[in-house]
């Protein structure tokens, strides 16, 4: 969790915030435009699955799934959170579909 948190934290622009949520899911809190918070998605996305498990999890590697959402999209932080968790799990689905 903390090689994960710490590849987040490199990522973000000042003035971002991210928090781990519960278990293994974190929140990052962007005020940017919506092309941007995907590209940071991605960004992310990469620094976690770059993330060298030998000294912890030999043989192990890690991935994400990153749902992104605008706060206008939801109109409330719960259904922010909610929208967000969906775009997650479907994100899941579709790589295990598509055998990733």
């Amino acid at each position: 969790m903390q090689a994960t948190a710490e590849a987040i934290e490199k990522c973000l622009p000042e003035g971002d915030e991210a928090a781990r949520l519960a278990g293994d899911e974190f929140i990052v809190l962007h005020a940017m435009e919506e092309m941007e918070a995907e590209e940071l998605a991605e960004n992310i996305r990469k620094a976690i699955e770059g993330i060298d498990c030998a000294s912890f999890a030999p043989g192990s590697s890690l991935e994400s799934a990153i749902g992104v959402c605008k706060y206008s999209e939801a109109g409330n932080v719960r259904s922010l959170f909610k929208l967000a968790d969906e775009r997650m799990y479907a994100l899941k689905k579709q790589r295990q579909d598509n055998g990733r």
